[in-house]
């Protein structure tokens, strides 16, 4: 478990493609052209990542990511999250097309 301070940048657009975060506590802004631009908030129990660049070998991401509200964090890289998806297929499905998992 990994703890966020508010005001820190998990990630930025146009970044590596590297993580997918767990949310256990706290809140995380999140902004891309797949929301028209808009923020939106990520709060307890949900899941978090670029999906498509994690599992497509898209290098860059297309969100960004802020902690707006200090918590803690289970981080899974993108060797990780492909085992799980790969191990679990119905969750391929579930994250196909998606930036945040309620």
């Amino acid at each position: 478990m990994v703890h966020i301070e508010q005001g820190a940048i998990v990630w930025q657009r146009s970044s590596q493609a590297e993580l997918a975060i767990f949310i256990c506590s706290g809140s995380f802004e999140i902004e891309g052209a797949e929301f028209g631009h808009e923020k939106i908030v990520a709060r307890e129990g949900h899941l978090i990542g670029d999906f498509c660049s994690l599992l497509k070998d898209k290098k860059l991401t297309t969100t960004s990511v802020k902690c707006i509200k200090a918590g803690d964090v289970l981080r899974m890289g993108r060797e990780g999250l492909r085992w799980f998806v790969d191990n679990n297929p119905g969750v391929g499905l579930a994250l196909k097309g998606k930036v945040i998992i309620e």
